[in-house]
C-alpha cells in the first residue's frame, strides 16, 4: 500500500507538472498574438516609439535654438529683418555655429513682434519639415528586415514660461512577418524658457514705444530679471540688436539666447 501510494502522488506531481508547462505555453502564445498592432515588438528590435520620441526630443531642441535665435522665427516671409553671419567686432557675442541668422525688427515705428502662437507655428514647422532628418526614413528597422509605413507629421506646439510641450501626431507602422507595430501619438516636454524670454521681450518692446527717439536703458533693466543676461549690439541706422541670455536653463549644453532687432 506504501508502495502504491507513493507511486500514486508521483503520478499526481507530473500530471500537475504538464498542466503548469501547457499554462505556461498558453500564456506565452497569448502574449505574442497580443503584440501584434501595439507598441511591442519581437525580441532584439528597437522600439519605434521611442525612436521617434528622442528623434522628437532631438528635433525640438535644435528647433528651439535656431527660433530663439531668430526672434521666434524659423522662416521668414515678408518680416523685416537684418541677416547676420554671427562674426561680430566683440569675440564670442551673438557667436552662432548655425551659419548665418535672420533677426527680426520687434519694432520699426510700430510693434512687428510675433504672437506667441506664431511661434508656436513656427516650431511645429520647423519639426515637421526637420523631423526626417533625425529618422532618416527608418532604415535602422529596415536593415533589420522591416518594413515601414510612416504617415503625414503633424504638429502641436504649447509654450509656457518655463517649458515647451510638443505633440505629435505621426502614424507609424513597422511589420515583419506576422508581427505588427503601430505608434501614432507622442508627447514630450522641454525645459525651456523661451515663453518666459518672449514676456520680456513684449514688456521691453510696449516701455520702449513709450519712450521714442532713444534708447530706454531703464526699460530694459526694469524688465530683465535676475536669471536673465541682456546684451546690447549696436547696428546700423539706429538699429539695436537684442540678445537675452537665460542664465538658468541650457539647452543642447548651452544657455539660451533670444534675439531680435530694435529701431529707436
Amino acid at each position: 500500500m506504501f508502495k502504491k501510494g507513493k507511486r500514486s502522488q508521483v503520478t499526481i506531481f507530473i500530471i500537475i507538472a504538464l498542466l503548469l508547462v501547457v499554462a505556461v505555453g498558453i500564456i506565452f502564445v497569448m502574449r505574442n498574438s497580443m503584440k501584434t498592432g501595439n507598441e511591442n515588438l519581437p525580441a532584439g528590435s528597437d522600439s519605434v516609439g521611442d525612436f521617434v520620441t528622442n528623434c522628437l526630443k532631438t528635433t525640438s531642441e535644435n528647433g528651439l535654438v535656431l527660433i530663439g535665435r531668430q526672434g521666434g522665427y524659423y522662416k521668414f516671409a515678408f518680416e523685416p529683418n537684418i541677416t547676420y553671419s554671427g562674426n561680430d567686432s566683440e569675440p564670442g557675442l551673438l557667436f552662432t555655429n548655425l551659419g548665418s541668422i535672420n533677426i527680426p525688427y520687434y519694432y520699426n515705428s510700430q510693434n512687428l513682434a510675433p504672437s506667441k502662437e506664431k511661434i508656436e507655428e513656427q516650431l511645429s514647422l520647423y519639426i515637421e519639415e526637420n523631423l526626417n532628418n533625425c529618422t532618416k526614413d527608418f532604415n535602422i528597422f529596415k536593415q533589420k528586415g522591416f518594413d515601414v509605413d510612416a504617415g503625414t507629421i503633424n504638429t502641436t506646439t504649447n509654450i509656457l514660461d518655463d517649458k515647451v510641450k510638443i505633440s505629435l501626431d505621426y502614424p507609424v507602422t513597422i511589420k515583419k512577418g506576422e508581427t505588427a507595430q503601430t505608434k501614432t501619438a507622442y508627447n514630450i516636454e522641454v525645459l525651456s524658457r523661451l515663453g518666459l524670454a518672449y514676456n520680456i521681450s513684449q514688456n521691453f518692446v510696449n516701455l520702449q514705444a513709450a519712450n521714442p527717439g532713444r534708447l530706454c536703458i531703464e526699460c530694459i533693466l526694469s524688465v530683465v530679471p535676475s536669471s536673465f543676461h541682456a546684451q546690447m549690439l549696436t547696428y546700423n541706422d539706429n538699429t539695436i540688436i537684442f540678445v537675452l541670455t537665460d542664465e538658468e536653463r541650457k539647452l543642447n549644453n548651452d544657455y539660451y539666447d533670444f534675439i531680435f532687432a530694435y529701431k529707436y
